[in-house]
């Protein structure tokens, strides 16, 4: 983003380091100018989530829509046996 009035504003607030009288005001018009624009920050987007684990937790046979769920996910103790096995055989 390239904004004289933005670059001004953070020039002047760098020169009132310390002094808060003029640092509040300085900070205010700051806050109005950049909540006043529209921004988009271009980034990597990828529609699907990547998620590896141990085959030794078990979920809830209806799990939440929005949600990976994780929170909802427990300690399978008959998994979590077989496990050892599994890791030997590749699996």
């Amino acid at each position: 983003m390239q904004s004289p009035v933005i670059d001004s504003l953070i020039n002047q607030i760098i020169a009132a380091q310390g002094n808060k009288e003029k640092l509040l005001p300085l900070g205010r018009a700051l806050d109005r100018v950049l909540t006043w624009n529209y921004y988009m920050l271009p980034m990597w987007y990828m529609a699907e989530d990547r998620l590896a684990w141990w085959d030794k937790f078990s979920q809830p046979a209806v799990r939440p829509v929005y949600s990976l769920g994780i929170d909802t996910w427990w300690y399978d103790v008959n998994k979590a046996t077989k496990l050892p096995s599994a890791r030997q055989q590749g699996e």
